[in-house]
């Protein structure tokens, strides 16, 4: 009898630590399970700083970023929002996007299908949009004052290819 005291004390003993030890202000909790490479995490670090400069860039310019990478429920990649030619911000793309309410700007690039992949080449177009924001003129900041510009990346399929969308809009 005097046994199973014993062992029920010590039982609940161990119990109250690792409850303590679950609640304590060192430990981590990760709700996200998705393990993912090396690469596909440097990439993430990659990407988190190009956004925290594109947002730097615009708060200097009183307007506000909202950035994400669209998932498909079904992870499916989704159908392109404009024309797939459209690989490079041109600046008469830039200009026109700058000076319309409403505007969308698209740019693309072909990917593989893998995290690794479209991660990196999502990268790339972030930075290609942070060079068209940082050219833009004056006249052209002080239409964006206010407002907040929505750089969005998604995998989209078209002719049996595979590519990233990136989508800049701005909205009041």
């Amino acid at each position: 009898m005097k046994l199973k005291k014993y062992i029920t004390l010590l039982l609940s003993a161990l119990m109250l630590m690792c409850v303590l030890a679950g609640c304590g202000p060192n430990v981590e909790h990760r709700f996200d399970t998705t393990e993912y490479s090396a690469q596909a995490e440097a990439t993430m670090r990659s990407i988190s700083r190009e956004l925290a400069r594109m947002d730097s860039l615009l708060a200097g310019h009183n307007a506000d970023l909202d950035a994400a990478f669209a998932r498909y429920e079904d992870g499916k990649p989704g159908r392109p929002g404009g024309d797939v030619a459209d690989t490079a911000i041109t600046r008469d793309a830039l200009n026109d996007w700058a000076a319309r309410p409403g505007r969308r700007l698209y740019v693309y690039a072909e990917s593989g299908a893998a995290i690794e992949d479209y991660l990196s080449v999502w990268y790339t177009q972030l930075g290609e949009v942070y060079s068209a924001l940082n050219s833009l003129s004056a006249e052209q900041w002080e239409k964006l004052d206010g407002e907040t510009v929505s750089v969005t990346g998604m995998l989209v399929k078209a002719g049996g290819k595979t590519y990233v969308e990136t989508e800049v809009t701005c909205e009041g």
